[in-house]
């Protein structure tokens, strides 16, 4: 089942709207939906009233995570990223490679199973190098609940 549909000629709507948008990670652009899409998706007042672009979103939470005092912090503040909006985590995983690879990797994740912090298959990371293209295949080829999972190619 798509997760859009078709409005009227190249008008798109996702399925969800209100709440039950916002708590789907891969629809919801928290502050970047436009008053627009609040009015039209049912958002209004579920939403800071500030609209923000994705750039202003990256920087808000670059700032935050740099305050963070260990890379425990900034892993557990990246996946709640993750578990609300997976658009903005790649986005900012992507544009600051170099910064965020040593926080989502393997050596963070696996402190964060000795501190009992649940997280799933999915945000786990295990790119062996971090070369770019190598991790948007893996990142692109994570499991999505409507499809199967499968594996990037060798």
């Amino acid at each position: 089942m798509s997760r859009y549909r078709i409005v009227s000629g190249d008008v798109i709507r996702p399925h969800r709207s209100g709440a039950d948008l916002l708590h789907d990670p891969q629809l919801n652009k928290g502050t970047a939906f436009t008053e627009e899409e609040r009015r039209n998706l049912g958002l209004l007042g579920l939403l800071a009233p500030k609209v923000s672009t994705i750039e202003q979103q990256e920087q808000r939470i670059l700032e935050n995570s740099r305050k963070k005092p260990n890379d425990l912090e900034k892993y557990i503040h990246m996946i709640s990223l993750l578990e609300r909006n997976e658009t903005l985590f790649y986005r900012v995983v992507m544009d600051n490679i170099d910064e965020m690879m040593p926080i989502i990797y393997t050596p963070v994740v696996g402190q964060a199973d000795q501190v009992g912090v649940a997280c799933n298959e999915r945000q786990v990371f295990g790119v062996l190098v971090g070369e770019r293209r190598q991790l948007q295949r893996s990142c692109w080829a994570s499991p999505r609940p409507e499809r199967p999972a499968h594996r990037p190619p060798s």
